[in-house]
């Protein structure tokens, strides 16, 4: 090893970013992303310093948090779109002369946009370099699958080989093998000479050292940030660890509880006549602060409902919204839908509000609907989602020995045994091929995770349930956000063209009141023998839950949901042509790359007359009730599209 050389990273981190607003601090597993990169070069034996180069006050108070130095906020010229990496490189020579009188000889270059290295990795590149005399610089790069040589070029609204000068006929239907290897640079690490940048006015020289690293994700669209997360999960990086143990992470965007002084709106949808949060609603606020568990209060935004009617929520001081959230996808067939709230009254009536688990009517007829609209053999009804999918792994669990397989990132519920399905996860760049079946009790999929609405590849589900079918394992589908219409069918597994073993569904299957159920193969229900509960198939809820699926069939509601997806996911691709937009039906995912952004445009929303979930991630979810009207959810997109550019132009 080669020591006493004057060593430097620099991490550049500009404050601006189209695609993804505060790209270089967004939230990567609760750790600024920024951080990742600090620490990578912090846990180096070589590097003698770690400089952050910015133009951003908040990125260099961050960069300072996580241990980099910041010496100099980046001048304007050299932080552009188009500012070439030379500039900031220059300048940061010249500041080091002129204020230090010190040079260094390397420049290690770290972008926080490529966050997974390992230190190890670093250092051989730098050594690399180090007992390299000729070298200039030092480029980490990966090899291409395919050569250049088989890509084209669009000429005057036709294809063109990149290389006019092969005069082989059809020089790119040839085998990749005949061509020579080519390397795309990545970002992994880079290494460079002071003296190279001072004499030949670049980063690189004439004399590029190689080093050849896998390919490597870096974070340029919104949706990137979900590959990046996959990897950092599946595998054991250093810079994970030390972040764990040495920082704690990031706290959640906070609520605020002070009114605000904001536009009076009235529409034929929404109206907004007081601050927000209502002065007068602070009392109860603060109260609920005081006797209620932390994170309830401050999860959702201060909004006191005072009554919900089909796609909008009101208080009790003359506000109005259109509500894009069905309280957290429950209400499907719209809030207090005038046939379960009569269903309920009826109940009531009839002086029948609970019966623990001796018979009664509403809770036969269910069980045997839901049965009939799933074409499954039995039905254990519960209480809550979480619930549910506890006695569904209990259930495999008593079927056979081994692991529960479940959706990386995906959310399953509060209790003990649904959080223990995180040890043992599947994602979508794993096929069962080398998974040994003996092992495996179930396999417990999602439609799309709860954070978001990119639905699992078609394929890759097929696959699965194939797999976990041929091998008599149970596989079923957790349908809590994804049933009874809101993907435009049934149940969400239906768009897979697969029948599983068992589903559980909840949410939206009483109409706003808690009930839920596992719905399966008589095999797998009938070791369903002690989890029922004492509010297993309430006689209200029963009946409340029957008169929602009656509403689905009469108002064709499944039919309608299917027949909005092209034209609303066409709406809201026009709106945001610079975003990456997933779902279908009336689910969808807005991204904007960064949390604390997002929950910005939703605070903005709320002022203007449209609630949105907090997701505390960085998409937008939209999930209104399948019974609003056209008008409303153009209108909501517009209040989405306004808030959006305001925070912006704030910031």
């Amino acid at each position: 090893m080669i020591k006493n050389k004057k060593i430097i990273a620099i991490i550049p981190a500009r404050g601006g970013s189209k695609t993804i607003p505060h790209k270089n601090i967004v939230d990567l597993d609760g750790y600024p992303l920024i951080a990742y990169s600090i620490i990578v070069v912090r846990l180096s034996k070589l590097i003698d310093r770690v400089i952050v180069s910015t133009d951003s006050q908040e990125i260099a108070e961050i960069a300072k948090k996580y241990g980099a130095e910041v010496p100099f906020l980046r001048p304007k010229e050299y932080a552009g779109d188009l500012s070439p990496d030379i500039e900031f490189f220059k300048h940061a020579i010249d500041w080091f002369r002129q204020n230090e009188g010190y040079e260094p000889e390397y420049f290690v270059h770290v972008r926080p946009t490529t966050p997974l290295r390992e230190p190890e990795i670093v250092d051989q590149a730098i050594e690399k370099i180090l007992n390299n005399k000729e070298a200039t610089s030092l480029r980490s790069a990966h090899e291409l699958r395919e050569p250049p040589h088989k890509f084209f070029k669009i000429e005057n609204n036709f294809f063109k080989g990149l290389f006019p000068e092969d005069k082989r006929p059809g020089y790119h239907n040839l085998p990749r093998q005949v061509f020579p290897s080519a390397y795309h640079p990545n970002g992994y690490v880079d290494v460079v000479k002071s003296q190279t940048i001072i004499n030949t006015d670049t980063l690189h020289g004439t004399k590029i050292l190689p080093f050849i690293t896998p390919e490597i994700i870096e974070l340029d669209r919104p949706e990137d940030l979900n590959y990046i997360k996959f990897d950092l999960n599946r595998k054991k990086y250093k810079i994970k660890e030390f972040l764990k143990n040495n920082f704690n992470k990031m706290t959640k965007y906070k609520i605020s509880y002070i009114p605000k002084e904001v536009p009076e709106i009235k529409t034929r949808f929404r109206q907004i006549k007081t601050k927000i949060p209502v002065l007068e609603s602070v009392s109860l606020l603060q109260d609920m602060q005081k006797y209620e568990v932390s994170d309830m209060c401050i999860h959702e935004l201060p909004i006191v409902w005072d009554r919900a009617d089909d796609f909008q929520v009101y208080d009790r001081w003359g506000n109005k919204w259109i509500d894009f959230t069905s309280g957290i996808f429950v209400a499907n067939v719209g809030h207090c839908a005038k046939e379960v709230s009569a269903a309920i009254v009826k109940k009531v009536d009839n002086k029948l509000i609970h019966s623990y688990v001796f018979p009664n009517d509403s809770r036969v007829k269910l069980a045997k609907k839901l049965c009939k609209i799933t074409q499954m053999d039995k039905t254990l009804l519960v209480v809550t989602g979480s619930e549910a999918n506890d006695a569904a792994i209990q259930m495999m669990q008593r079927n056979r020995k081994g692991k529960i397989l479940s959706i990386d990132g995906a959310y399953y519920g509060g209790t003990t045994a649904c959080r223990l399905l995180s040890k043992n996860v599947i994602d979508e760049l794993m096929n069962p091929d080398k998974i040994n079946p003996t092992e495996i009790a179930g396999v417990f999929l999602q439609t799309f995770r709860g954070r978001d609405a990119k639905f699992m590849p078609y394929d890759w589900i097929r696959t699965w349930c194939k797999w976990a079918q041929e091998n008599d394992i149970p596989v079923g589908f957790d349908e809590m956000q994804s049933g009874f219409g809101r993907t435009g069918k049934w149940f969400g597994y239906q768009n897979y063209d697969v029948q599983p073993d068992f589903i559980t569904v909840g949410k939206a299957l009483g109409g706003g009141l808690p009930i839920s159920a596992v719905i399966g193969r008589k095999k797998l229900l009938e070791l369903s023998d002690d989890l029922w509960s004492t509010h297993t198939g309430n006689p209200i809820c029963c009946a409340a839950a029957l008169a929602s699926l009656e509403i689905i069939e009469n108002q064709k509601l499944v039919e309608k949901t299917a027949a909005r997806t092209d034209w609303f996911g066409q709406l809201l691709k026009e709106t945001f042509p610079n975003h990456k937009i997933y779902g279908q039906g009336m689910i969808w995912a807005l991204y904007t790359g960064d949390a604390k952004l997002t929950q910005k445009i939703i605070e903005k929303c709320a002022e203007k007359g449209l609630l949105l979930v907090s997701t505390y991630g960085p998409a937008i979810k939209i999930g209104p009730p399948l019974t609003i009207p056209d008008e409303a959810l153009i209108e909501g997109i517009k209040v989405i599209e306004e808030s959006f550019e305001e925070v912006i132009n704030e910031i």
